[in-house]
């Protein structure tokens, strides 16, 4: 059984640590992005809450819960791979210019509620 060398955060004297180590191992310190999500109630859509590196997906998930959880309220963790997720640039907002007038679809095309507020004054004016 080979001998694994583990990367202890804790350690303040890394020079030492790697003396030990006949040969150093090769650099590993870039664990996967995740993006992560929390349902604080049952019935509430998840909230992305912010990013975390880790080297798996179980391990995001403890790691998510320490983070963000720790203190907070929650019913469920959702992670995914930032390589997962897809957006569109901030660079291209034009993407979302109705090209179009469709105000006639919106009820803020029409001006009955004006009109409803005119006929109720008149109303209470006669009463």
């Amino acid at each position: 059984m080979s001998k694994r060398w583990h990367f202890n955060p804790y350690h303040q004297r890394i020079d030492e640590a790697l003396e030990k180590c006949p040969t150093p191992p090769e650099a590993d310190t870039e664990w996967e992005l995740f993006e992560v999500f929390v349902r604080e109630r049952r019935g509430d859509h998840p909230v992305h809450v912010g990013s975390l590196h880790a080297p798996d997906h179980e391990m995001a998930l403890v790691l998510a819960k320490e983070q963000y959880l720790r203190r907070g309220r929650g019913v469920q963790i959702w992670v995914a791979p930032s390589r997962c997720i897809a957006a569109t640039p901030i660079e291209d907002a034009d993407v979302f210019e109705h090209t179009t007038d469709k105000s006639y679809r919106e009820a803020y095309g029409y001006k009955v509620a004006e009109t409803v507020r005119k006929i109720r004054q008149k109303l209470k004016s006669h009463a």
